[in-house]
C-alpha cells in the first residue's frame, strides 16, 4: 500500500528527541537546581542570622525590663522573687570572697548561676567591734560583685572582687540588703536545639544567650577606657540602666560569607532600647 503525503508527515511529527536535546535539558535543569539550592542555603543561613541578632536584642532588652520591675523568677514562676534580698551576716571566706547569710530565704539556684549582687548598707551591728574604720570592708558598697556558689536558701558565697580582711566575720545592721542584678550570659556553645545559631531563655536573673561558635563571631566591648573585645561574658542591668551607665558595642559576624550583611554592629545604651 502506498503511503500518502499526509500521511509521511503524520509520521516525521511523531519523531522523539535527539540525544542532544535530552543532554541540554539535563544540563539547564542541573544549573537551575545548583542555583535554586544555593539561593535556598544562603536564604536560611540569612534567617538563621538575622534571627540570632533579634534573639539577642529581645534577650538585652527584657533583661532591661526585668531590672526595672524589682522582681525575678524562680522555679518557672514570673515575679516570685524579690530583687531586693535582706542580708543579717557576713563572714569570710577568702582573700576577696565572703559568705553572706541572708534574712529571709532568697530562692536563687545553682541552675541561676552566674547571678550578680550589688551589696548596700553594710555595716557591722556593733560598729565598737572596728575601732579603726578600714578593719571593715566599707568599700565592699557599691561595687558589682559574682555569686559564686548557692550554700542553702539562706546563704551565698559571694566574690566581692575586691580584697576581704581575714577577720570579718560580723552581724550586720538592719540596713544591709544585697540588690539582684539582671545580666545577659553570653557564651559560645558547639550546637543550638533545632539547628539555629543562637537562642536565649531566661534563668532567674539570667539571660542565658547562647550563639554557635562555628557559624557566629560575637565580641562587645564597653565605654571602659582600654577595653577590649570579648567573645563571653555578662551585660549587667540594675533599675533599667547598665551597671555603671556603660555603653556596650556588640558585633555579630556571620562565619563563611561574604555577604556584605554578614557584619551587624549596634549598641547597648545606659538607658533605652539596644539599636
Amino acid at each position: 500500500m502506498l503511503i500518502t503525503g499526509g500521511t509521511a508527515c503524520e509520521v516525521s511529527s511523531m519523531r522523539g528527541f535527539t540525544l542532544i536535546e535530552l543532554i541540554v535539558v539535563a544540563a539547564i535543569v542541573a544549573v537551575a537546581s545548583i542555583l535554586g539550592m544555593r539561593y535556598y542555603y544562603t536564604y536560611v543561613e540569612s534567617y538563621r542570622f538575622q534571627n540570632a541578632i533579634s534573639e539577642f536584642k529581645s534577650a538585652v532588652n527584657l533583661a532591661r525590663a526585668r531590672s526595672m520591675s524589682g522582681i525575678v523568677s524562680s522555679a518557672g514562676s514570673l515575679g516570685d522573687t524579690s530583687t531586693v534580698i535582706p542580708v543579717k551576716r557576713i563572714s569570710y571566706s577568702d582573700a576577696t570572697s565572703v559568705i553572706l547569710t541572708t534574712g529571709a530565704p532568697h530562692k536563687l539556684t545553682k541552675d541561676m548561676l552566674p547571678a550578680y549582687l550589688t551589696l548596700m548598707g553594710f555595716y557591722p551591728a556593733d560598729e565598737t567591734q572596728f575601732t579603726v574604720v578600714n578593719l571593715f570592708p566599707w568599700y565592699i558598697n557599691g561595687p558589682q560583685c559574682k555569686v559564686k556558689d548557692v550554700l542553702g536558701q539562706d546563704a551565698l558565697a559571694v566574690d566581692a572582687g575586691v580584697p576581704i580582711a581575714s577577720y570579718v566575720n560580723t552581724d550586720l545592721n538592719q540596713s544591709a540588703y544585697a540588690f539582684v542584678n539582671y545580666s545577659v550570659n553570653i557564651r559560645g556553645v558547639e550546637s543550638i536545639d533545632g539547628g539555629g545559631y543562637a537562642k536565649a531563655y531566661e534563668a532567674g536573673p539570667t539571660m542565658d544567650f547562647q550563639y554557635r561558635n562555628d557559624a557566629l563571631a560575637v565580641t562587645f566591648t564597653t565605654s571602659d577606657p582600654g577595653s577590649t573585645p570579648k567573645e563571653e561574658g555578662a551585660i549587667l542591668f540594675r533599675r533599667g540602666v547598665t551597671m555603671g551607665e556603660k555603653t556596650y558595642s556588640v558585633s555579630f559576624t556571620l562565619l563563611k560569607s561574604r555577604s556584605p550583611e554578614s557584619k551587624v554592629s549596634f549598641s547597648i545604651l545606659p538607658a533605652g532600647a539596644a539599636r
